[in-house]
């Protein structure tokens, strides 16, 4: 008897292409979301070069969330976002 990942592979309710951007659009949300913390790690230890990495990350990610989001409004425009 299939498990129900099996089943659900099986059927494919969504394009694995779909999902990946879905799932990383959620990852660098949350990454957006914790690196105000990690920046304060850093200033109250005093090392301000990597309270600066965090910023320019932070910076990166906010980038690729705008792409991420583009890319699958494209996808539900065009009907591919299956």
């Amino acid at each position: 008897m299939a498990t129900v990942m099996e089943k659900l592979r099986q059927e494919e309710p969504m394009k694995n292409f779909n999902y990946d951007l879905i799932h990383l659009l959620s990852v660098k949300l949350q990454n957006v979301s914790r690196y105000e913390i990690y920046k304060q790690d850093a200033r109250d230890a005093g090392c301000d070069e990597c309270s600066e990495i965090f910023d320019q990350m932070k910076a990166d990610d906010e980038k690729h969330i705008q792409r991420l989001r583009q890319q699958i409004e494209d996808h539900v425009r065009n009907g591919v976002f299956i």
